[in-house]
């Protein structure tokens, strides 16, 4: 099976410039919890997630209207494309710990996006051998569920 077969195509994205409120806004309307990040030629650049808005405002003490993208936006994006095998996102997804990858053409322009949830979604019911596999499925959910090492430290210090 090939990414191309799972990935979702239509994706909102946002530039460096867009505002952390606008970018909300766009996860508020599509129902997702990222958004990719394009330069002016649709490149991706990076991506920004619900998560990374959150813990702007509550550190940051300034409104989402006044936070640009760039400013907290992963800038370390892991990528796959379209007619990659779905093997392989699911071991970048496993290897880096995301639950989205950006999905690109050669020139690094942005064709869609496959999450974790286009996975889970996909999971083989019975064998049959063009579905995701339920054992592969599940090492990639133990390492990306499972507790980042910063954490870990301090619950065990706790």
């Amino acid at each position: 099976m090939k990414v191309k077969e799972l990935m979702t195509r239509e994706v909102e994205c946002c530039t460096p410039d867009t505002n952390l409120s606008t970018a909300a806004m766009m996860m508020w309307r599509c129902d997702c919890g990222v958004v990719p990040v394009k330069d002016g030629d649709g490149r991706v650049l990076g991506m920004i997630t619900d998560r990374d808005i959150c813990m702007a405002v509550a550190t940051q003490h300034r409104l989402a209207d006044d936070i640009l993208v760039k400013e907290v936006m992963s800038g370390k994006v892991y990528t796959v494309r379209a007619g990659d095998d779905i093997e392989v996102a699911e071991e970048r997804m496993r290897s880096e710990r995301v639950r989205r990858l950006p999905v690109v053409n050669a020139d690094g322009r942005l064709a869609g996006v496959l999450s974790i949830s286009d996975l889970v979604q996909n999971v083989e019911s019975g064998g049959d051998g063009g579905k995701v596999a339920t054992h592969r499925l599940m090492t990639v959910l133990r390492s990306v569920c499972g507790q980042h090492e910063h954490h870990a430290q301090s619950s065990a210090s706790a």
